[in-house]
Protein backbone atom coordinates (compact mmCIF):
# COMPACT_ATOMS: atom_id res chain seq x y z
CA UNK A 1 0.00 0.00 0.00
CA UNK A 2 1.39 3.40 -1.04
CA UNK A 3 0.56 6.10 1.50
CA UNK A 4 0.69 9.89 1.10
CA UNK A 5 0.93 11.93 4.31
CA UNK A 6 0.18 15.65 4.41
CA UNK A 7 0.79 18.01 7.33
CA UNK A 8 -2.25 20.20 7.85
CA UNK A 9 -1.84 23.85 8.96
CA UNK A 10 -2.75 25.08 12.44
CA UNK A 11 -6.04 26.42 11.08
CA UNK A 12 -7.98 25.26 8.02
CA UNK A 13 -10.80 27.67 7.17
CA UNK A 14 -12.29 29.81 4.40
CA UNK A 15 -9.10 31.92 4.34
CA UNK A 16 -6.79 29.10 3.22
CA UNK A 17 -8.83 25.99 2.30
CA UNK A 18 -8.52 26.54 -1.49
CA UNK A 19 -4.73 26.91 -1.28
CA UNK A 20 -4.35 23.82 0.93
CA UNK A 21 -6.62 21.71 -1.28
CA UNK A 22 -4.74 22.73 -4.42
CA UNK A 23 -1.41 21.89 -2.76
CA UNK A 24 -2.61 18.43 -1.70
CA UNK A 25 -3.96 17.49 -5.14
CA UNK A 26 -0.81 18.83 -6.83
CA UNK A 27 1.39 16.58 -4.66
CA UNK A 28 -0.69 13.42 -5.11
CA UNK A 29 -1.33 13.79 -8.85
CA UNK A 30 0.03 10.90 -10.89
CA UNK A 31 1.61 8.99 -7.98
CA UNK A 32 -0.97 6.23 -7.58
CA UNK A 33 -1.40 6.59 -3.82
CA UNK A 34 -3.65 4.03 -2.11
CA UNK A 35 -4.22 5.98 1.08
CA UNK A 36 -4.24 9.65 2.04
CA UNK A 37 -3.25 10.53 5.61
CA UNK A 38 -3.85 14.07 6.86
CA UNK A 39 -1.69 14.82 9.90
CA UNK A 40 -3.49 17.30 12.19
CA UNK A 41 -0.65 17.59 14.71
CA UNK A 42 -0.69 21.24 15.83
CA UNK A 43 -4.06 22.00 14.25
CA UNK A 44 -6.28 24.12 16.53
CA UNK A 45 -9.29 24.76 14.31
CA UNK A 46 -11.08 23.48 11.21
CA UNK A 47 -14.15 25.14 9.69
CA UNK A 48 -16.81 23.83 7.32
CA UNK A 49 -14.67 25.02 4.42
CA UNK A 50 -11.78 22.94 5.77
CA UNK A 51 -14.03 19.92 6.17
CA UNK A 52 -14.96 20.21 2.48
CA UNK A 53 -11.28 19.61 1.64
CA UNK A 54 -11.47 16.29 3.46
CA UNK A 55 -14.78 15.47 1.77
CA UNK A 56 -13.37 16.20 -1.70
CA UNK A 57 -10.44 13.88 -0.99
CA UNK A 58 -12.82 11.16 0.15
CA UNK A 59 -14.71 11.42 -3.15
CA UNK A 60 -11.52 10.52 -5.03
CA UNK A 61 -9.85 8.10 -2.58
CA UNK A 62 -11.38 5.21 -0.69
CA UNK A 63 -8.88 5.36 2.18
CA UNK A 64 -8.65 8.80 3.80
CA UNK A 65 -7.71 9.35 7.43
CA UNK A 66 -6.99 12.26 9.74
CA UNK A 67 -4.52 11.56 12.53
CA UNK A 68 -3.09 13.32 15.59
CA UNK A 69 -6.15 15.50 16.20
CA UNK A 70 -6.56 17.45 19.41
CA UNK A 71 -9.69 16.78 21.46
CA UNK A 72 -11.24 20.06 20.19
CA UNK A 73 -10.59 19.25 16.53
CA UNK A 74 -11.76 15.66 16.98
CA UNK A 75 -15.03 16.96 18.48
CA UNK A 76 -15.63 19.05 15.34
CA UNK A 77 -15.22 15.99 13.13
CA UNK A 78 -17.49 13.97 15.41
CA UNK A 79 -20.25 16.59 15.73
CA UNK A 80 -20.41 17.07 11.95
CA UNK A 81 -20.58 13.32 11.31
CA UNK A 82 -17.19 13.14 9.59
CA UNK A 83 -16.04 10.32 11.88
CA UNK A 84 -18.58 8.17 10.01
CA UNK A 85 -17.04 9.12 6.65
CA UNK A 86 -13.28 9.00 7.26
CA UNK A 87 -11.02 7.54 9.93
CA UNK A 88 -10.22 10.20 12.53
CA UNK A 89 -7.69 9.48 15.27
CA UNK A 90 -6.83 11.58 18.30
CA UNK A 91 -3.22 12.48 19.00
CA UNK A 92 -1.37 9.71 20.80
CA UNK A 93 -0.07 10.25 24.30
CA UNK A 94 3.68 10.43 24.75
CA UNK A 95 5.42 7.71 26.80
CA UNK A 96 9.05 7.64 27.88
CA UNK A 97 11.10 4.44 28.07
CA UNK A 98 14.21 6.16 29.34
CA UNK A 99 15.88 4.01 31.98
CA UNK A 100 13.43 1.13 31.38
CA UNK A 101 14.68 -2.45 31.09
CA UNK A 102 14.69 -4.08 27.65
CA UNK A 103 13.06 -7.50 27.91
CA UNK A 104 12.66 -8.35 24.24
CA UNK A 105 13.85 -7.28 20.81
CA UNK A 106 12.78 -8.47 17.38
CA UNK A 107 13.02 -7.39 13.78
CA UNK A 108 10.12 -4.95 14.12
CA UNK A 109 10.63 -3.43 17.56
CA UNK A 110 12.00 -3.42 21.09
CA UNK A 111 10.00 -4.33 24.21
CA UNK A 112 10.52 -2.39 27.43
CA UNK A 113 9.23 -3.09 30.94
CA UNK A 114 7.83 0.26 32.08
CA UNK A 115 6.08 -0.97 35.25
CA UNK A 116 5.63 -4.29 37.09
CA UNK A 117 2.44 -4.95 35.11
CA UNK A 118 3.08 -3.00 31.90
CA UNK A 119 5.28 -3.39 28.84
CA UNK A 120 5.67 -1.14 25.81
CA UNK A 121 6.66 -2.41 22.38
CA UNK A 122 8.44 0.39 20.53
CA UNK A 123 8.34 -0.13 16.77
CA UNK A 124 11.28 0.50 14.47
CA UNK A 125 11.38 3.93 12.76
CA UNK A 126 9.23 4.04 9.64
CA UNK A 127 6.64 1.54 10.89
CA UNK A 128 3.23 2.82 9.78
CA UNK A 129 0.04 2.95 11.81
CA UNK A 130 -1.48 0.64 9.20
CA UNK A 131 1.02 -2.09 10.15
CA UNK A 132 0.61 -1.41 13.87
CA UNK A 133 -3.18 -1.56 13.71
CA UNK A 134 -2.93 -4.78 11.69
CA UNK A 135 -0.77 -6.38 14.37
CA UNK A 136 -3.24 -5.27 17.06
CA UNK A 137 -6.09 -6.90 15.17
CA UNK A 138 -4.08 -10.10 14.74
CA UNK A 139 -3.28 -10.10 18.45
CA UNK A 140 -7.00 -9.88 19.21
CA UNK A 141 -7.74 -12.78 16.87
CA UNK A 142 -5.01 -14.88 18.47
CA UNK A 143 -6.27 -14.07 21.96
CA UNK A 144 -9.87 -14.99 21.08
CA UNK A 145 -8.62 -18.27 19.61
CA UNK A 146 -6.94 -19.08 22.94
CA UNK A 147 -3.30 -18.43 22.08
CA UNK A 148 -1.02 -17.16 24.85
CA UNK A 149 -0.72 -13.51 23.86
CA UNK A 150 -1.67 -10.16 25.33
CA UNK A 151 -4.27 -7.67 24.13
CA UNK A 152 -2.89 -4.23 23.27
CA UNK A 153 -4.26 -1.59 25.64
CA UNK A 154 -3.16 1.56 23.87
CA UNK A 155 -1.11 2.93 20.99
CA UNK A 156 1.33 5.63 22.04
CA UNK A 157 4.22 7.77 20.80
CA UNK A 158 7.72 7.18 22.17
CA UNK A 159 9.66 10.17 20.93
CA UNK A 160 9.20 10.10 17.15
CA UNK A 161 8.34 6.38 17.08
CA UNK A 162 5.10 4.50 17.66
CA UNK A 163 4.57 2.08 20.49
CA UNK A 164 1.94 -0.28 21.85
CA UNK A 165 1.19 -0.75 25.55
CA UNK A 166 0.41 -4.24 26.86
CA UNK A 167 -0.57 -5.36 30.32
CA UNK A 168 1.66 -8.30 31.31
CA UNK A 169 2.44 -9.01 34.96
CA UNK A 170 6.17 -9.34 35.72
CA UNK A 171 7.15 -10.20 32.15
CA UNK A 172 10.74 -11.38 31.79
CA UNK A 173 13.19 -11.84 28.93
CA UNK A 174 13.40 -15.39 27.53
CA UNK A 175 16.92 -14.62 26.29
CA UNK A 176 18.11 -13.87 29.82
CA UNK A 177 16.19 -16.85 31.18
CA UNK A 178 17.88 -19.43 28.94
CA UNK A 179 21.30 -17.93 29.68
CA UNK A 180 20.95 -18.40 33.45
CA UNK A 181 21.31 -22.19 33.63
CA UNK A 182 21.00 -25.50 31.80
CA UNK A 183 17.88 -26.17 33.86
CA UNK A 184 16.27 -23.00 32.51
CA UNK A 185 17.33 -23.85 28.98
CA UNK A 186 15.64 -27.26 29.17
CA UNK A 187 12.59 -25.74 30.84
CA UNK A 188 12.29 -23.20 28.03
CA UNK A 189 12.41 -26.03 25.46
CA UNK A 190 9.53 -27.78 27.24
CA UNK A 191 7.52 -24.56 27.33
CA UNK A 192 8.24 -23.86 23.66
CA UNK A 193 7.06 -27.33 22.58
CA UNK A 194 3.89 -27.05 24.69
CA UNK A 195 3.19 -23.62 23.15
CA UNK A 196 3.79 -24.90 19.61
CA UNK A 197 1.40 -27.80 20.17
CA UNK A 198 -1.18 -25.40 21.59
CA UNK A 199 -0.91 -23.20 18.50
CA UNK A 200 -0.99 -26.15 16.11
CA UNK A 201 -4.05 -27.67 17.77
CA UNK A 202 -6.03 -24.60 16.73
CA UNK A 203 -7.88 -24.68 13.42
CA UNK A 204 -8.69 -21.30 11.88
CA UNK A 205 -10.75 -20.75 8.72
CA UNK A 206 -10.20 -16.98 8.67
CA UNK A 207 -9.46 -16.23 5.00
CA UNK A 208 -7.89 -12.88 5.89
CA UNK A 209 -4.85 -14.70 7.32
CA UNK A 210 -2.06 -15.54 4.84
CA UNK A 211 -1.76 -19.17 3.73
CA UNK A 212 1.83 -20.33 4.16
CA UNK A 213 1.68 -22.87 1.36
CA UNK A 214 0.67 -20.17 -1.12
CA UNK A 215 3.39 -17.89 0.26
CA UNK A 216 6.07 -20.54 -0.17
CA UNK A 217 5.03 -21.26 -3.74
CA UNK A 218 5.68 -17.56 -4.39
CA UNK A 219 9.06 -17.87 -2.62
CA UNK A 220 9.99 -20.70 -4.99
CA UNK A 221 9.11 -18.50 -7.96
CA UNK A 222 11.13 -15.65 -6.46
CA UNK A 223 14.32 -17.75 -6.12
CA UNK A 224 13.94 -19.40 -9.52
CA UNK A 225 16.85 -17.33 -10.91
CA UNK A 226 19.21 -19.37 -8.69
CA UNK A 227 17.86 -22.76 -9.80
CA UNK A 228 18.03 -25.04 -12.80
CA UNK A 229 14.69 -25.90 -14.43
CA UNK A 230 14.85 -29.35 -12.84
CA UNK A 231 15.53 -27.93 -9.35
CA UNK A 232 12.74 -25.38 -9.72
CA UNK A 233 10.18 -28.03 -10.70
CA UNK A 234 11.28 -30.34 -7.86
CA UNK A 235 11.00 -27.56 -5.27
CA UNK A 236 7.61 -26.47 -6.58
CA UNK A 237 6.28 -30.04 -6.49
CA UNK A 238 7.76 -30.48 -3.00
CA UNK A 239 5.75 -27.52 -1.68
CA UNK A 240 2.61 -28.52 -3.62
CA UNK A 241 2.76 -32.01 -2.10
CA UNK A 242 2.69 -30.68 1.48
CA UNK A 243 -0.81 -31.48 2.80
CA UNK A 244 -3.15 -28.51 3.02
CA UNK A 245 -4.18 -27.45 6.52
CA UNK A 246 -5.98 -24.61 8.27
CA UNK A 247 -3.77 -24.95 11.32
CA UNK A 248 -2.87 -21.70 13.01
CA UNK A 249 0.82 -20.78 12.73
CA UNK A 250 2.69 -18.01 14.53
CA UNK A 251 5.14 -17.69 11.64
CA UNK A 252 8.20 -16.36 13.50
CA UNK A 253 8.48 -18.54 16.59
CA UNK A 254 11.72 -17.80 18.46
CA UNK A 255 12.66 -16.71 21.96
CA UNK A 256 12.93 -12.99 21.11
CA UNK A 257 9.28 -12.97 20.08
CA UNK A 258 8.29 -14.51 23.42
CA UNK A 259 8.24 -13.33 27.02
CA UNK A 260 8.12 -15.37 30.20
CA UNK A 261 5.12 -14.40 32.31
CA UNK A 262 5.00 -16.48 35.47
CA UNK A 263 5.29 -20.06 34.27
CA UNK A 264 3.99 -19.42 30.77
CA UNK A 265 5.40 -18.24 27.44
CA UNK A 266 3.57 -15.28 25.95
CA UNK A 267 3.81 -14.36 22.27
CA UNK A 268 4.44 -10.66 21.67
CA UNK A 269 4.85 -10.35 17.91
CA UNK A 270 1.71 -11.37 16.05
CA UNK A 271 2.16 -9.66 12.67
CA UNK A 272 3.27 -12.97 11.13
CA UNK A 273 0.14 -14.90 12.19
CA UNK A 274 -1.01 -17.19 9.37
CA UNK A 275 -2.39 -20.65 8.61
CA UNK A 276 -0.98 -23.81 7.05
CA UNK A 277 0.67 -27.14 7.71
CA UNK A 278 2.77 -27.09 10.93
CA UNK A 279 5.88 -27.97 8.88
CA UNK A 280 6.03 -24.29 7.89
CA UNK A 281 6.29 -23.35 11.58
CA UNK A 282 8.98 -25.94 12.29
CA UNK A 283 10.87 -24.64 9.25
CA UNK A 284 10.80 -21.15 10.75
CA UNK A 285 12.11 -22.49 14.07
CA UNK A 286 14.88 -24.25 12.16
CA UNK A 287 15.88 -21.01 10.43
CA UNK A 288 15.95 -19.06 13.69
CA UNK A 289 18.01 -21.53 15.73
CA UNK A 290 19.99 -23.44 13.11
CA UNK A 291 19.92 -22.59 9.40
CA UNK A 292 20.98 -18.95 9.56
CA UNK A 293 23.88 -20.01 11.77
CA UNK A 294 24.91 -22.55 9.13
CA UNK A 295 24.94 -19.74 6.58
CA UNK A 296 26.75 -17.21 8.77
CA UNK A 297 27.60 -17.89 12.42
CA UNK A 298 27.23 -14.32 13.67
CA UNK A 299 23.75 -14.02 12.14
CA UNK A 300 22.25 -15.99 15.03
CA UNK A 301 24.55 -14.61 17.71
CA UNK A 302 23.88 -10.99 16.72
CA UNK A 303 20.12 -11.39 16.32
CA UNK A 304 19.17 -13.72 19.16
CA UNK A 305 21.84 -12.64 21.64
CA UNK A 306 22.79 -16.21 22.50
CA UNK A 307 25.67 -18.43 21.41
CA UNK A 308 25.40 -20.54 18.29
CA UNK A 309 25.78 -23.64 20.48
CA UNK A 310 22.79 -22.61 22.61
CA UNK A 311 20.72 -21.87 19.51
CA UNK A 312 21.55 -25.27 18.00
CA UNK A 313 20.66 -26.96 21.30
CA UNK A 314 17.29 -25.21 21.22
CA UNK A 315 16.65 -26.44 17.69
CA UNK A 316 17.64 -30.05 18.33
CA UNK A 317 15.79 -30.30 21.65
CA UNK A 318 12.61 -28.53 20.58
CA UNK A 319 12.35 -30.40 17.26
CA UNK A 320 12.99 -33.82 18.86
CA UNK A 321 10.41 -33.23 21.60
CA UNK A 322 7.91 -31.85 19.10
CA UNK A 323 8.29 -35.02 17.01
CA UNK A 324 8.49 -37.30 20.06
CA UNK A 325 6.12 -39.85 18.46
CA UNK A 326 8.54 -40.52 15.57
CA UNK A 327 11.40 -43.01 15.53
CA UNK A 328 14.89 -41.76 14.67
CA UNK A 329 14.56 -42.44 10.92
CA UNK A 330 11.13 -40.80 10.70
CA UNK A 331 12.36 -37.86 12.77
CA UNK A 332 15.35 -37.25 10.49
CA UNK A 333 13.10 -37.34 7.42
CA UNK A 334 10.71 -34.84 9.01
CA UNK A 335 13.61 -32.57 9.94
CA UNK A 336 15.12 -32.71 6.45
CA UNK A 337 11.77 -31.70 4.95
CA UNK A 338 11.33 -28.86 7.46
CA UNK A 339 14.85 -27.64 6.83
CA UNK A 340 14.28 -27.62 3.06
CA UNK A 341 11.13 -25.53 3.56
CA UNK A 342 13.15 -23.21 5.78
CA UNK A 343 15.94 -22.89 3.20
CA UNK A 344 13.42 -21.84 0.53
CA UNK A 345 12.16 -19.12 2.83
CA UNK A 346 15.72 -18.17 3.85
CA UNK A 347 16.94 -17.77 0.26
CA UNK A 348 13.87 -15.67 -0.54
CA UNK A 349 14.70 -13.49 2.47
CA UNK A 350 18.38 -13.18 1.49
CA UNK A 351 17.45 -12.18 -2.06
CA UNK A 352 14.82 -9.71 -0.88
CA UNK A 353 17.26 -8.04 1.55
CA UNK A 354 20.07 -8.05 -1.02
CA UNK A 355 22.32 -9.95 1.38
CA UNK A 356 25.92 -10.98 0.49
CA UNK A 357 26.35 -13.37 -2.44
CA UNK A 358 28.26 -15.80 -0.23
CA UNK A 359 25.25 -16.15 2.11
CA UNK A 360 22.93 -16.89 -0.80
CA UNK A 361 25.44 -19.35 -2.25
CA UNK A 362 25.60 -21.32 1.02
CA UNK A 363 21.82 -21.42 1.31
CA UNK A 364 21.54 -22.65 -2.27
CA UNK A 365 24.08 -25.40 -1.52
CA UNK A 366 21.94 -26.53 1.42
CA UNK A 367 18.85 -26.62 -0.80
CA UNK A 368 20.63 -28.84 -3.33
CA UNK A 369 21.92 -31.16 -0.60
CA UNK A 370 18.47 -31.52 0.92
CA UNK A 371 16.77 -32.06 -2.45
CA UNK A 372 18.84 -35.24 -2.81
CA UNK A 373 17.46 -36.56 0.49
CA UNK A 374 13.80 -35.82 -0.05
Amino acid sequence: MVIFTYQLPSSLSFDNYAEVEADIFKQIEGHGYDEIVLDAQGMKYISSAGLRVVLNLKKKFENVSVINTSVAVYDIFEMTGFTNIVTVEKALRQVSVEGCKIIGKGAHGTVYSTAPDTIVKVYEPGTSMVDINRERELSKKAFVLGLPTAIALDTVKVGDQYGTVFELLNAASCVNYVKESQKNLDDFCDKAVATLKKIHSTVCNDKSLPDMKASHLKYVDNIRIFLSDEEYLKLKKFIEDIPDAKTLIHGDFHLKNQLLVGDQLMLIDMDTLCTGNPIFEIASVCNSYFEFGEIRREAIEDFLGISLETANYLWKTISRKYYSDLNDKQYQHAIDKARLVGCIRALHYLKKRNMPKEDKKKCLEHIRELLKKI
